[in-house]
Parts: C-alpha cells; structure tokens; sequence
C-alpha cells in the first residue's frame, strides 16, 4: 500500500473511475471545511484508494489516519506495508512509537530522498 498527503490544496485526481469518486469526496469535505489536508493510501492490489481530511497535518493527525487504514483490513493479515516518503509527520518518534504499541501490524518502508516516482500514488495525484 502507498501513503501520501496533500497539504492546503484542492486534490485533482487522475486516473480510473474509483479515483472520480475520491474527487467527489474530497470536493465535498473542502466546501464544508474550507481548506483541507488530505491523507490517503492506495492498495494496488485491489486499486483502491482510502482518503480522510484533517484540518492540520500533523503527527496526530497521520497516526489518526493509519489507524483507519489498519481497521480496514482483515485481523488475519499479519502485515500491513506501507510505502511513503520522508516528510516529518512520517518520521517523528511519537507516530513510531504509538504504531508500534497500537497497530503493530503496519509497516513503514520508507522510500529514498527525491524519488516520488517510486511511490504508485503520485502518478494519481496532480
């Protein structure tokens, strides 16, 4: 799975049907709520995408959401991996921390520096 965030922007989507419906989504929540930051991950294996907006995009609010993402899938999988990049929110100590304790079946793979293309979700997003 692939992770990623979009920051005080509007979200344009490319892609198939499923990602004109992310679209939606997301044009809804930021007519409600102004500005949005967007998180969302992308399974390749059955091409779908999970979104959730936050106001802010902080620490808190990425540990938020993959905890969302981990109560999507089934309690046999062992092992949830996530690929993403570097930013800080990804990175910081505390969301490594309460991972770890409270979704010990994610995995972080952290891509090299300046290489967006390796992550699948990019090519979906504008």
């Amino acid at each position: 799975m692939y992770v990623d965030e979009k920051g005080s922007v509007t979200a344009k989507t490319h892609g198939n049907t499923s990602w004109s419906s992310v679209q939606v989504k997301v044009e809804k929540a930021q007519k409600i709520n102004g500005i949005l930051n967007v998180f969302e991950a992308y399974d390749h294996s059955n091409d779908k995408m999970y979104i959730h907006c936050y106001q802010k995009k902080t620490t808190k609010q990425f540990i938020d959401f993959l905890k969302r993402v981990e109560k999507r899938y089934d309690k046999n999988i062992q092992n949830i991996f996530l690929v993403l990049d570097n930013l800080s929110v990804h990175q910081s100590k505390k969301a490594k921390e309460v991972l770890a304790k409270d979704c010990p079946r994610i995995k972080l793979v952290f891509l090299q520096v300046r290489s967006p293309e390796l992550n699948l979700i990019e090519v979906r997003w504008s």
